[in-house]
């Protein structure tokens, strides 16, 4: 179910966009999403303008997937030397973020390891074997056994 709401545009005329029915807390505040949506809706975005700054971003992220620095190089104050280079933590962090904002992460590993170590040690390394003593108990009264 939809529910055509209206929204005012930069140039002054109102326009009308279909957007999914929100659900409310008791509070009267909605999901955090029907939040943002409202808020976006009272500040004038529109789904296309949305839509074209989501574009910008991740065009921006594929850009920076292949960064490049230049280093310098001099020597007693004079530069000698220049160098491009690819800027790895720049690209990293972009693709992070496009894996995060294309929603193709993997989630963290909630898998726990536990790992035994066996020894075998060698015959001149192992203790002596030696019999045990048994003793008995006695409870001093009776001489009755205990055990």
């Amino acid at each position: 179910m939809s529910v055509t709401r209206p929204n005012s545009s930069s140039s002054g005329r109102a326009s009308t966009q279909n957007l999914p029915t929100l659900s409310r807390s008791p509070m009267g505040y909605g999901t955090d999403e029907s939040l943002r949506e409202r808020l976006l809706t009272q500040a004038g975005y529109t789904e296309a303008m949305l839509a074209e700054v989501a574009k910008q971003v991740v065009d921006k992220q594929v850009a920076l997937l292949s960064a490049q620095t230049t280093q310098f190089f001099a020597c007693h104050g004079t530069v000698t030397d220049t160098r491009t280079v690819p800027d790895h933590r720049t690209q990293l962090n972009a693709a992070k973020a496009l894996t995060t904002l294309l929603g193709v992460q993997a989630p963290p590993a909630k898998q726990v390891v536990t790992v035994v170590h066996t020894l075998d040690l060698p015959a001149w390394m192992q203790p002596d074997v030696l019999e045990a003593e048994v003793v008995e108990e006695t409870d001093g009264t009776t001489g009755n056994t205990q055990g």
